[in-house]
């Protein structure tokens, strides 16, 4: 029990480092019987009592607020099989740790679903995924965090294992790598592999869209196409903080970029930036953002310029801006679908 309180104490302080962190993880996955667990949500319990009379909150560090939003994550997307377990009645405590505790011992004790061809063998992988208007945080094994953007899904290990750290991403996510150089991060989407050490680094790769983009933040990124050229040639792409790379699926073309990419990593942080883009682009990013359908009735509205930057505003009132700053414009929702009508814009408008 010393040694289970000495790491949480360490969890709730942002203090636990990566190996310790896959002790806790294996030891809670190795709990068996009641007795044990109550003494575990007794433990968190009272660590938490400790910290709450010294008037530190519940959520008093990022590294602990993201470890239970990791459980939340794991508990409502993650795909396994199912299973039975057991929910915690108790009169007194707090009940985000009640919460936390349950899913944590459901995650890292739940059967898993099975990939085969991932390194050669069999290897319990999981998925995670975000729906429509959601965005989740996850914590990888290795002490990586993970934000997941709407209508996105992130494969990855229960317990990286070999010389390499491997995800496959559907979507977008903003990595921050727990530094390894004995075990390199590569993150696979549809052609592109793009392979860190220890950075943090945007990766935008929905099925939907023409091109794979790879924005880095902090740190060195290599980018690499997955199918070499016709000469035999592999196109790569060297990042450094504030270059990213766009790679063409129709041309197989790789552009690399320097400049600010604060507005491409916004929506981890709660910002949809939108910068002088036309509606008809601006329509898929905002159907992802609220989760919702969109419709233009005239294909005229297309091409009317658009400069936002959402935060915590609906839709609805994203509209009703709209409205002020489009002629003519209006909308309805009918079968929770927004038709969207207006005279719309010409090129020589814009």
């Amino acid at each position: 029990m010393k040694q289970i309180k000495s790491f949480l104490d360490k969890l709730f302080n942002s203090s636990l480092d990566k190996g310790e962190f896959k002790q806790l993880m294996k030891h809670v996955g190795g709990l068996r019987n009641q007795k044990q667990k109550d003494k575990w949500l007794d433990e968190m319990e009272s660590i938490d009592e400790e910290q709450n009379s010294k008037g530190i909150p519940s959520y008093s560090n990022d590294y602990k607020a993201d470890f239970v939003n990791r459980l939340k994550a794991k508990a409502n997307r993650e795909k396994t099989l199912p299973m039975t377990s057991k929910v915690y009645h108790k009169k007194k405590g707090y009940p985000w740790l009640k919460v936390a505790a349950v899913f944590l011992l459901s995650a890292v004790t739940s059967l898993t679903i099975y990939f085969s061809n991932y390194h050669g063998v069999e290897t319990p992988l999981r998925v995670l995924e975000a729906a429509g208007g959601q965005k989740l945080s996850l914590v990888l094994s290795d002490g990586t965090k993970v934000k997941l953007n709407s209508e996105s899904k992130l494969t990855y290990a229960r317990e990286f294992e070999g010389d390499t750290r491997e995800v496959i991403l559907e979507g977008e996510a903003f990595f921050e790598v727990f530094r390894d150089e004995s075990q390199p991060f590569i993150v696979k989407t549809n052609d592109i592999t793009t392979t860190v050490l220890g950075t943090s680094f945007n990766v935008k790769a929905y099925p939907d869209d023409d091109a794979v983009e790879v924005a880095v933040l902090t740190g060195k990124v290599e980018v690499e196409e997955s199918r070499p050229l016709a000469g035999g040639q592999v196109q790569k792409a060297m990042l450094s903080p504030n270059e990213l790379v766009s790679y063409s699926f129709s041309d197989r073309k790789m552009t690399k970029q320097s400049g600010d990419i604060s507005d491409r990593i916004a929506w981890k942080d709660g910002r949809l930036i939108l910068e002088m883009v036309t509606l008809g682009e601006a329509l898929q990013d905002l159907e992802k953002w609220y989760g919702v359908e969109i419709v233009l009735e005239n294909d005229k509205m297309g091409q009317c310029l658009l400069k936002l930057e959402i935060k915590g505003e609906s839709l609805g009132t994203v509209l009703s801006w709209l409205q002020f700053t489009l002629d003519d414009f209006e909308y309805e929702i009918r079968d929770k679908i927004f038709y969207l009508k207006g005279k719309g814009c010409s090129a020589q408008e814009n």
